[in-house]
């Protein structure tokens, strides 16, 4: 009589065990991605992580000045708020 030799399962099976465990415990949900305030326009959009730092950068496109010119005003609010 041949004797069966579970040796070489026996690593898969212990992950496989350990893999099923793993997938059956409850999960917490993801967390909501923070929301960006944003500035819009009819033509333009601005978005920053402060409210007035968007609204620097839309006035400065409501001005007349570039995307660059929006940017660079974001950026020197966010230095101040």
């Amino acid at each position: 009589m041949l004797k069966k030799d579970y040796s070489r399962a026996l690593p898969g099976a212990l992950a496989l065990a350990l893999l099923s465990g793993c997938a059956s415990m409850g999960m917490p949900e993801p967390a909501a991605p923070p929301s960006n305030p944003a500035a819009a326009g009819y033509s333009s959009v601005v978005s920053a992580a402060n409210p007035l730092a968007a609204g620097a950068g839309k006035d400065m496109l409501a001005a007349g000045g570039s995307a660059a010119d929006a940017a660079l005003a974001v950026m020197l609010a966010l230095t101040v708020v």
